[in-house]
């Protein structure tokens, strides 16, 4: 059977191609000032769109204040998940940062409060409200 894999080289090319590669390198540099080797999923996410990859919709909040600007009606479905942002946080689901509810302003903060009281003692950046994605 015959190998079809592109080469390296035109892997590479293709990526320069197509990446923001200035925007990739800034986010890593970003992550680095700040003293880390581990990128939050907000980062992550933020590198594959600029690799061109389609991700789900979501919206970064600080707190459970910041619900109230969120626009909900831009999530299909009725459901969301709501994930803590943290570098100290690796493994959200083992931590209690991960939970999916329904698409309401109260569920959602209530969520995020509860997860504010449960992981205080870690470096909290904040959250992600995402789209909720079956499986």
């Amino acid at each position: 059977m015959e190998n079809k894999a592109a080469p390296p080289d035109t892997i590479r090319s293709g990526l320069q191609e197509s990446a923001d590669l200035k925007r990739i390198f800034s986010i890593i540099q970003s992550a680095r000032a700040d003293g880390r080797e581990i990128l939050v999923e907000t980062e992550g996410l933020e590198i594959l769109e600029a690799m061109g990859v389609a991700t789900p919709h979501r919206q970064f909040v600080r707190d459970a204040d910041e619900v109230s600007t969120v626009d909900l009606c831009a999530f299909p479905g009725e459901r969301v998940v709501v994930k803590v942002v943290s570098p100290e946080i690796i493994h959200k689901s083992e931590a209690g940062g991960i939970v999916f509810v329904p698409k309401q302003p109260g569920a959602i903060s209530e969520a995020i409060e509860k997860m504010m009281r449960t992981l205080a003692p870690h470096d909290v950046r904040g959250f992600l409200i995402g789209e909720f994605v079956p499986y």
